[in-house]
């Protein structure tokens, strides 16, 4: 503990990460989770070859079942024509005992979707500007065209 410049009190300090992370269970099984996940990743490239080991990753063992996300849909195609041949590999390592299948999934399948835009709008008083020289335009095409914009102004 620390005294306060100003006040005379003692404040706390900020706990450090791996003092949380140590500190609460959950967050430490958290952490081993992902740290043995990390361990397994690399495993798992050691039996793909070198351009495809590149481009995939371990994303959760369950139940048997490996899933493992792809850069690309071609990568995953590449994974995919070799996935007998890696069950085999992975059936002699005993870090990859239970798996019995391989789920492959292109990272643009996982990808959040896109944000949805919005509108752009203007304020009311460049509306009115905007409609007054509408106005005092000739052309049509113009004239349409400043209108539209003017109809964005906010409400």
């Amino acid at each position: 503990m620390e005294r306060g410049p100003e006040s005379g009190q003692t404040m706390k300090l900020p706990l450090s990460v791996s003092l949380i992370v140590t500190k609460f269970d959950r967050l430490k099984q958290l952490r081993d989770q992902a740290v043995r996940l990390r361990e397994l990743d690399d495993r798992l490239k050691m039996h793909v070859p070198a351009p495809l080991s590149k481009h995939i990753r371990l994303a959760t063992i369950r139940d048997g079942l490996m899933v493992v996300h792809a850069d690309s849909s071609a990568w995953a195609a590449q994974l995919r024509f070799k996935t007998p041949e890696l069950l085999e590999q992975l059936a002699d390592d005993p870090l990859f005992d239970p798996i019995r299948s391989i789920r492959i999934r292109s990272v643009s399948e996982t990808a959040p979707p896109a944000p949805i835009r919005r509108r752009p709008s203007i304020s009311s008083e460049s509306a009115v500007a905007l409609k007054a020289q509408a106005s005092s335009i000739e052309d049509s095409a113009v004239r349409d065209a400043l209108m539209r914009l003017a109809r964005r102004a906010k409400s």
